[in-house]
């Protein structure tokens, strides 16, 4: 016998809250961790970075800049591959250049069309498999180009709209992606300007901060706790910090509970699995790590199945199966 425990009695939602912001000026929606069953995740809050004065030692560190190539529209994202090239995208112009050290140093390399015909690229990064990830704004989606400039799409809606201009990227640790979502040449059409996160296997994306005016470009510390986020729209660069897995909780955690009512007496509360008969017994639990506190549409002693598995839809980072056997003589 294999029974399903109905999500409405059992499910677990791993949901924490922690980080204080420095001020209080923006307490955006949480970053998800890697996508790992069962893992829980950490609301997290920011704070804007402060307005920094160039100090002595600051001012003493001097760079020779030189003039490599010119004549563009509009030149976005520049993004080092493994072996020293540097790829940028011209968004006017619908192309993604390709820019190659002399082998001399003598001069300033030179610079080839690396693709033609995109709409909007913007913001670029490379994977660690040698893929171009790409914005490409103007058709409203993130894609992902190989070396030999096959275009493969990752992400081009979100509850089954398109995104307004994805606008930059920053690609973690575990290959998850976040980028950003503005409108600029284009009124918008999700239902604001966000920030989303591309899970590493490419599963699912989730929107992670709704309430900046206009996100743009985006960055992430090398050992991925930390994302920086500006918004164009609000004038400030927000920092995140971006929680580390957990895969326990511990005693006393806030944020598990029930729903509905259990199928054994009909009352709100948790009922343990049983069943009549003998012989071996499996029982399926199905916990979900969410994004967010899920909104219910009734009363929570009224929740059914399907209502909760509505309200999660669109805040599941990831689930589990639990499957737990016992023999009854």
């Amino acid at each position: 016998m294999h029974t399903k425990i109905p999500p409405m009695l059992l499910t677990v939602f791993l949901l924490l809250t922690g980080g204080a912001p420095v001020s209080s000026t923006s307490q955006p929606s949480a970053i998800p961790t890697q996508s790992q069953p069962a893992t829980a995740t950490v609301e997290v809050s920011a704070t804007p970075l402060p307005t920094a004065s160039p100090t002595q030692s600051d001012a003493q560190v001097e760079a020779a800049l030189s003039l490599v190539t010119g004549e563009y529209f509009f030149t976005e994202g520049p993004a080092p591959d493994q072996n020293g090239h540097v790829y940028f995208s011209d968004i006017n112009a619908g192309k993604i250049y390709k820019w190659s050290p002399a082998a001399d140093d003598a001069s300033n390399g030179s610079v080839t069309v690396f693709l033609d015909g995109l709409n909007g690229p913007n913001g670029l990064a490379f994977d660690e498999r040698g893929n171009l990830i790409a914005c490409e704004g103007g058709n409203g989606r993130l894609i992902s180009i190989n070396p030999q400039g096959q275009i493969t799409i990752l992400a081009d809606q979100y509850n089954g709209i398109r995104f307004n201009e994805p606008n930059d990227l920053w690609i973690d640790p575990q290959g998850g992606i976040y980028f950003t979502d503005p409108a600029y040449q284009s009124p918008v059409v999700q239902d604001g300007e966000h920030v989303y996160y591309l899970l590493p296997d490419r599963s699912q994306v989730i929107r992670v901060i709704s309430d900046l005016v206009r996100p743009n470009g985006i960055v992430g510390t090398t050992d991925g706790k930390t994302l920086y986020v500006a918004d164009h729209g609000a004038g400030q660069t927000f920092v995140y910090d971006i929680p580390a897995d957990l895969t326990s909780l511990p005693k006393n955690s806030i944020g598990i509970g029930t729903l509905g009512t259990n199928s054994v007496n009909d009352r709100t509360e948790y009922a343990p699995p049983c069943s009549k008969g003998p012989g071996e017994k499996i029982y399926t639990y199905t916990v979900y790590a969410l994004s967010a506190q899920p909104q219910l549409s009734v009363p929570a002693s009224q929740v059914t199945r399907d209502v909760l598995l509505e309200a999660i839809q669109n805040i599941t980072l990831a689930s589990a199966e639990l499957n737990v056997t016992y023999t009854r003589k």
